[in-house]
């Protein structure tokens, strides 16, 4: 048997039009799983079959509830899911609105507990599951203008530790993974700028950026059933910058 074989499971992978969320995509699926992605979008992207897509507004109060009821209508078993889907309010402090902090809360934290809320315990009850969190380097060292989007990833991070104690003894694992600085096509347009980008790579001891694929491919092990020992657990994929 292949320890890294997800053939006859079906993941969720919120986030994954594009970034990193669609490398994990990606990931998962050379891995033998079905997956089914899930962006604001009605239409799938490009490649992506109707049946493995589908759209839902994760900004919205019960977005991950609705996003929940109508994936398992639509698989009848979720075995894996990555809450990938985040939004990065750029605001110091000063300037943040309420609406900003409700909206990258609602966002970032409240979707994916409701996603988890519904989906972990059929998974428990069939002795079976794989959740990964996608946090970021900014859990642990937070920019100055992104204050609101770093302390929801640290609260996914001990919300994700917090839930994976109480399931770890029925099959369910539970982690969270945290990217660095990786080149996604967002990330790309940020880091044009030349100064900018020496800036940024001089804080990475690795000396650079990282791949959608590197991440893909720590979250697609952590799936797998080679890991089922582990859980709870926090994991930087940052060369080296949050140390």
């Amino acid at each position: 048997m292949n320890a890294l074989d997800l053939t006859g499971r079906t993941a969720l992978v919120t986030g994954s039009s594009d970034g990193i969320g669609a490398g994990i995509a990606d990931a998962l699926m050379e891995k033998g799983a079905r997956v089914i992605r899930h962006g604001l979008e009605t239409r799938p992207p490009r490649g992506v079959a109707e049946a493995d897509w589908i759209d839902g507004d994760l900004a919205q109060p019960e977005g991950g509830a609705v996003l929940a009821k109508r994936v398992v209508a639509r698989a009848s078993q979720i075995d894996i899911l990555v809450s990938a889907v985040a939004i990065q309010t750029r605001a110091s402090f000063a300037e943040l609105t309420s609406q900003d902090v409700i909206q990258t809360m609602t966002v970032n934290l409240a979707a994916g507990f409701a996603l988890m809320q519904a989906l972990i315990p059929p998974m428990a009850n069939r002795g079976w599951g794989r959740v990964v969190t996608i946090g970021s380097v900014q859990q642990r060292r937070p920019r100055s203008d992104m204050p609101i989007y770093a302390a929801t990833k640290a609260g996914q991070a001990h919300l994700a530790a917090n839930l994976a104690r109480q399931v770890a003894a029925r099959g369910v694992t539970i982690n969270n993974v945290a990217p660095g600085v990786v080149l996604t096509g967002r990330n790309a347009e940020v880091l044009a700028e030349s100064a900018y980008r020496e800036d940024v790579l001089a804080e990475i001891p690795a000396g650079r950026f990282g791949a959608v694929e590197e991440v893909g491919a720590l979250v697609a092990y952590l799936c797998s059933p080679a890991a089922a020992y582990i859980t709870g657990q926090d994991i930087a994929i940052d060369g080296g910058m949050g140390a």
